[in-house]
């Protein structure tokens, strides 16, 4: 039996476990008793903890109950789920979505009911690692691609003999930011007849007309949307969503759906109200554009390298992993709440601070960011990826 006391001593010093944290979510949140500004979210929008939603919420909870049973197949589809995937495929701009409990048994699920052993698929290297997850599953031939490099993808994709072709791809990468060269992408998937997944879990809520998503910058029949509601939307869970061929498709052959338990019901009817605010409330994109504006410009004339990402997805690069652990728990100790990134959850070429800007950040809790970055760079013993 291999020794675990041994391997989690030699990477003791990088690993800071869980912190507990007390209260709500939101800029500011308490952390193992400590009053932090939070930059860890994915709260984009600001809605996690929005009133009327949480009014809804707690609604729906006295009038449908507290779980939904079982998995829909199984002991019915609620007529609350029901509503909210004709919600969704409305919102995204297809004919037709399903609803799932978590993402990453979604995009597990989805690969595998595309392709299977003898087709291929063809992933940007820095893709969320739940469809990396899904396509080792499938049993398909993966390739991988260099980070939008298009014309390596179209190299692979005109070289496949595959039967069926399934290109995997972040709409808004959330290891750097950048946002993917979708129509283009949408060019290639119809040239080589192949599927497209587009998961668009940082990009729904602020990318497309009045925050829809990435679906409708890029719509094509061969399209299969995705996207967490996690984040901008401020509750869980997450859909799929394309054709009413593919919706029919997927209800039977996903495995995963088949046996797993649908969302509460309450949450459910949360994501409703939650959709429509998105939607509706403009004033939350401007002001998290107009955040990520004065963060860019609060940074300059630092010696730290911050990608160039116009997202609410904003990267430190760092030399290696302690300095990036270095850096993150020397904000911590100024009061300030960042993720350093490491492997396992990051390729091993990628080491960084991840910083999430939300529409509840207020421009001084942005440029107090800025200005600690900077000022703890230029400590002595700093280590990291320099300006350039």
């Amino acid at each position: 039996m291999p020794d675990l006391s041994a391997a989690l001593a030699r990477h003791a010093d990088l690993w800071l476990g869980r912190r507990v944290l007390g209260g709500t979510v939101g800029p500011y949140v308490d952390v193992n008793g400590k009053r932090l500004l939070s930059f860890c979210g994915s709260d984009y929008l600001g809605l996690a903890n929005d009133v009327q939603i949480g009014e809804t919420l707690s609604r729906a909870a006295a009038r449908f109950g507290a779980g939904a049973g079982g998995p829909p197949l199984s002991v019915g589809h609620g007529v609350v789920h029901q509503r909210v995937e004709q919600a969704l495929a409305a919102f995204a701009g297809c004919e037709a979505a399903l609803h799932f409990a978590e993402e990453h048994l979604m995009h597990a699920d989805v690969v595998r009911s595309l392709v299977g052993k003898g087709d291929a698929i063809f992933v940007d290297e820095y893709t969320q690692s739940s469809l990396f997850d899904g396509a080792r599953l499938a049993g398909a031939k993966l390739e991988t691609y260099s980070h939008g490099d298009l014309a390596h993808l179209e190299f692979a994709l005109s070289s496949s003999t595959a039967p069926t072709k399934l290109i995997l791809s972040d709409t808004v990468f959330g290891l750097t930011g950048d946002l993917a060269a979708l129509e283009q992408l949408v060019l290639l998937c119809e040239r080589y007849d192949a599927w497209l997944l587009l998961n668009d879990s940082h990009g729904l809520g602020w990318l497309g007309p009045d925050g829809r998503g990435a679906g409708h910058l890029a719509y094509s029949p061969n399209l299969v949307y995705t996207s967490s509601l996690a984040h901008s939307a401020g509750l869980g869970g997450a859909f799929v969503a394309g054709s009413a061929n593919l919706v029919n498709w997927l209800l039977r052959n996903l495995r995963g759906y088949a046996t797993a338990n649908a969302l509460s019901p309450a949450l459910i009817a949360a994501t409703i109200i939650s959709l429509q605010r998105v939607q509706a409330e403009g004033q939350r994109r401007e002001r998290l554009q107009h955040l990520i504006e004065a963060f860019h410009e609060r940074m300059k004339g630092g010696t730290l390298h911050l990608l160039p990402s116009m997202s609410p997805v904003q990267v430190v690069l760092q030399a290696d992993a302690r300095g990036a652990q270095h850096l993150a728990q020397s904000l911590f100790e100024a009061g300030i709440w960042v993720q350093a990134l490491q492997p396992p959850w990051v390729p091993s070429s990628v080491t960084q601070i991840r910083i999430a800007l939300s529409a509840g950040h207020s421009l001084d809790d942005v440029e107090r960011l800025a200005d600690t970055l900077k000022q703890v760079a230029n400590k002595p013993n700093a280590t990291h990826v320099t300006a350039h």
